[in-house]
């Protein structure tokens, strides 16, 4: 899970590089390093492309008995739609 939100932030960053510029350090460029390549070619896998439009949806239940917490990362595809990436 750490390395799928890790990379999601990664995505974030380098997303928005493109409208903004976004203040770097050596923590995230030394994350950038690490994960961008693999991250790209797991989305080449689904076809889809670094640097698209995402969409976050974090999902918590109330129940301690059933814990089933969410976080799912939709990446823009061609089409103009969004389809699921991560879970």
């Amino acid at each position: 899970m750490r390395i799928l939100i890790a990379a999601i932030i990664i995505w974030i960053g380098m997303s928005l590089s493109s409208h903004s510029k976004i203040p770097e350090s050596k923590r995230s460029q030394k994350a950038e390093a690490r994960f961008a390549a693999p991250l790209e070619a797991a989305l080449k896998k689904k076809g889809l492309e670094l640097g698209n439009p995402i969409f976050l949806r974090i999902t918590k239940t109330q129940s301690h008995k059933n814990k089933q917490d969410k976080l799912e990362a939709f990446v823009e595809n061609g089409d103009g739609d969004f389809d699921l990436f991560k879970t």
